[in-house]
């Protein structure tokens, strides 16, 4: 199944109260979809996974989400890292997020960094 964009950060528009508050509150957004065993699902991850940003006040919160709060999350198989957000909070954080994803057998594709 290849799916669109995959936020599991609160954006510009609902900061407080998006997707991201809820999965720090323990919401699995993927928790009621069936997946067969043998299905293999793709999705824009179109936020950043770490622990650090580049940015100040409101907007180191905007598209960003710990990895700690995503270790409840069923994932995907494969992400695309490529898009307009990926480098949003600087080159540590995006770091930061390809390694989560190694770290959890997470596949990616879109970056020429390998760990």
């Amino acid at each position: 199944k290849i799916l669109g964009d995959i936020n599991f950060s609160d954006g510009f528009f609902d900061m407080g109260f998006g997707v991201g508050s809820a999965i720090k509150k323990g919401f699995d957004p993927f928790a009621k979809l069936y997946r067969k065993r043998t299905d293999f699902w793709i999705g824009n991850l179109e936020c950043v996974c770490a622990n650090t940003s580049d940015k100040q006040g409101v907007y180191a919160k905007q598209f960003l989400i710990s990895p700690r709060d995503l270790m409840h999350v069923k994932h995907l198989d494969l992400y695309g890292v490529a898009n307009n957000h990926v480098m949003q909070h600087g080159e540590s954080a995006y770091r930061e997020m390809l390694w989560y994803l190694s770290e959890h057998g997470v596949q990616y594709v879109g970056s020429l960094e390998r760990r």
